[in-house]
This record gives structure tokens, C-alpha cells and sequence, in this order.
């Protein structure tokens, strides 16, 4: 006899293989849960396997995940079922069934019985609970035998007690991805209040990401133009400039490469746009053929006021001549170049970008770059009545 059980259980330790996979599958897919109810459903068997994401309250229908959607037959239990269930509060990892919980008459006399169960035709539940203490998610699972069936044995208990350990390791997961998922969107809605047009390109140039904003500027005399999977400059004057930033920043894409500033003009020939590019050194791991390399940063003329040498040192406290190095350096100009834009050699320019440093309070051109961009944003003019702030002392 001992022979014969685990022989079965070892059984049921390689076919649960076949639940595992739906199990991860799912969670990159808009449907989670979904393929591995529909596996349980069919392996157990039972009916209406479900997983109550968030729990039913006065306020909240909740969020119940089923192979078999009923909403009329779940919309009770949401409404005022649920606080009535004998599952409320399992501690986690736990296995139970209706039938080991209690007696056919302690069961019959439950008004969750008599209400919901009964004339569902549900003659036995399996329960279980797990949280996840980082992400304040929970997941419970249920399933159901109806009349004619048997209830659920200990061997079945068993298969799912193999599975605990991946329904633990999946909703992790599941709540780290709603959490990245969660971040994106709000720096995807942040862009969008600010104006800021993003894009993201691949090694082969190839668009991977343009946001909201980026697209509807399209219609608003935008430079960068959305070619299919391309982006490309609207006028010659435009696309040599961009095509050459990309191409410095795809052949070089070293730790700490500097972005490239460009003043684009219009489509319609009006005022510069702004456009920032800079690489991405830490790329998310993707699929080689969509993993990003450079993000474009793009605001109209109306969001961008670039700030000039005389802003500079009234900001920041900077002399004139660190002032003309900054900005040449925001516009995406090497310190070689800018040195000999200027007229001065490279061992006065490095002493200027340090006193820079000093007085901005960053120490990498990319952070000098992003900081003249927003000193350059933020320099709307004074309202009428109002005095302009006092220049920070150094």
C-alpha cells in the first residue's frame, strides 16, 4: 500500500509539470491566471477553479479571476457572499476543504450554504491562501466539486501543495511586474503633463517606444517624424544633425557617454524644438532585435526657453566664460571642441568645467547637460507685479 501511494504521488510530482508551465506563461501575457485555471480545471478535475485577487468589500466588487466567467452567479457572492464564506482568513499555505472543515448539519445550517452553494449545485470547495509581504498582494485560490462528484481526497490536496511553491514564486513576480508596470505609467503621465515627447530606438534605429505625446506632436510641426518603425528628421537640415548623434551614440555606447543636445527647427520652418538623446547604458533585458539604445527627449518651443550664458551666471553663479563652456557642452559639443570653439586650451577648459561642477553641484557632463535643459525650461518669464527670485549664493 505504501508502495502504491508513492508511486502516485510521484505520479502527480512529474504531471504537475503540465500546471507549472500555463502558471508562469500567463504573467507575461494580458490574461494571468487565466491558462492555469483552465490546466487545474481539467487536471483536478473540478469546476470554476478561481483566484480572488483583491478581495469583495462594501466599496469593492474585488477582482475574482475564473477559467468559467459567471457574473451572475459571482456577483452575489462579491456583493455579500463573501464575508459569509468559512475561507476568511486562512493563514497562508494552508490547505482546506469544505468537507474537513465541518459536518454535513454544521454545514447545511450555513446561510452561505443554503444561499449559494446549495442552489449552485457546489457540494465541496478546496481552499487555499498565500501573500506576498513586499507588493501587499494576496491570492486565493478556489475550486469546487458539484453533486455526482466525489470530494476532494488527500491525494488532490497533495497536487496542489506541490504547487504552492510556484503559486508563491508567480505572484511575486505578478506584483513586481504590476509594480514596474505601475512606474512606467506614471513616468509615461508625468512626460505627458510636461510636454516631453520620448521615444526609444534600437541599435538598427529601429522604433521601439514613442509615447503619447511624441505622436501627437506629429501633427504640431514636430521635427522628429514617426516613419513606420523610423524616426527621422522632417528637413535635411534636421535628419543629418539627428542621424549623426545616433550614430555616435550607437557606435559608442561606453558607461557614462554623454547625451547630444540639438536645436531642430519646425517643419513649418518656426521655432527650435529642443531634442535630447542619450544613450541607454543598462538597458532592460529584451529580445536583442528590440532592446533600446537611445532615447530621444523632445519638447515643443512653446515648453522650452533655452537658458543663455546670462542665465547661467545669474543662476548658478558662474562667470561668463564657464557660462560659454556650459553651453557649449549642452549642445552636445565634446570639451575638445569646445575649447577650441572658444579659443582656449584643454587644461583651462577642464579647470573651467570644474569650477562648473563646483557651482552646479553635479560631477558628470550628462548631469550638467539635464541641468542647463532645465534651467533652460524653467526661465519663463517673470509675471507682470512679480520680482524675480534671488540669485543662490555660492
Amino acid at each position: 500500500m505504501g508502495t502504491h501511494h508513492a508511486t502516485s504521488r510521484a505520479m502527480q510530482a512529474k504531471d504537475v509539470s503540465a500546471l507549472i508551465a500555463p502558471l508562469y506563461a500567463d504573467l507575461v501575457t494580458g490574461s494571468p491566471w487565466i491558462g492555469f485555471l483552465e490546466a487545474l480545471a481539467a487536471f483536478l478535475p473540478c469546476r470554476h477553479p478561481t483566484i480572488v485577487a483583491r478581495v469583495p468589500n462594501a466599496h469593492d466588487p474585488g477582482l475574482l479571476v475564473s477559467s468559467e466567467p459567471n457574473p451572475e452567479g459571482s456577483r452575489p457572492y462579491q456583493q455579500s457572499l463573501f464575508d459569509q464564506t468559512p475561507f476568511r482568513d486562512l493563514p497562508p499555505g494552508e490547505i482546506h476543504t469544505l468537507r474537513t472543515m465541518m459536518s454535513e448539519a454544521v454545514l447545511a445550517a450555513l446561510p452561505y450554504y443554503r444561499d449559494y452553494l446549495e442552489p449552485a449545485g457546489v457540494t465541496d470547495i478546496l481552499a487555499v491562501d498565500l501573500a506576498d509581504a513586499r507588493s501587499g498582494m494576496t491570492l486565493r485560490l478556489r475550486a469546487s466539486r458539484s453533486a455526482g462528484s466525489a470530494p476532494f481526497a488527500e491525494h488532490e490536496r497533495h497536487v496542489v501543495r506541490l504547487l504552492l511553491p510556484h503559486l508563491q514564486a508567480a505572484l511575486e513576480i505578478h506584483g513586481r511586474l504590476l509594480g514596474q508596470q505601475s512606474l512606467l505609467a506614471l513616468y509615461d503621465r508625468s512626460a505627458e503633463r510636461l510636454g516631453i515627447g520620448a521615444a526609444l530606438l534600437t541599435e538598427a534605429r529601429q522604433l521601439v517606444f514613442a509615447n503619447v505625446v511624441l505622436r501627437d506632436m506629429q501633427a504640431h510641426g514636430c521635427p522628429l517624424l514617426i516613419r513606420g518603425s523610423r524616426v527621422i528628421g522632417a528637413r535635411p537640415q534636421d535628419d543629418a544633425p539627428l542621424q549623426a548623434a545616433l550614430d555616435r551614440l550607437i557606435r559608442f555606447p561606453a558607461a557614462g557617454q554623454e547625451g547630444v543636445h540639438l536645436l531642430l527647427g519646425a517643419a513649418d520652418g518656426g521655432a527650435a524644438w529642443s531634442v535630447l538623446a542619450e544613450p541607454v547604458i543598462d538597458p532592460i533585458p529584451a529580445d536583442p532585435d528590440a532592446r533600446p539604445a537611445v532615447m530621444l527627449l523632445v519638447r515643443a518651443p512653446g515648453h522650452f526657453r533655452p537658458a543663455t550664458a546670462e542665465h547661467l551666471v545669474r543662476q548658478f553663479g558662474l562667470t561668463p566664460a564657464e557660462a560659454e563652456l556650459a553651453l557649449q557642452l549642452a549642445q552636445g559639443r565634446t570639451l575638445d571642441e569646445a575649447s577650441a570653439s572658444g579659443g582656449i586650451s584643454r587644461n583651462t577648459a577642464r579647470n573651467q568645467l570644474a569650477a562648473i561642477f563646483s557651482k552646479t553641484g553635479v560631477n558628470r557632463q550628462t548631469d550638467l547637460v539635464r541641468l542647463i535643459l532645465e534651467a533652460g525650461v524653467n526661465l519663463w518669464p517673470v509675471p507682470i507685479g512679480a520680482q524675480e527670485a534671488p540669485r543662490p549664493e555660492h
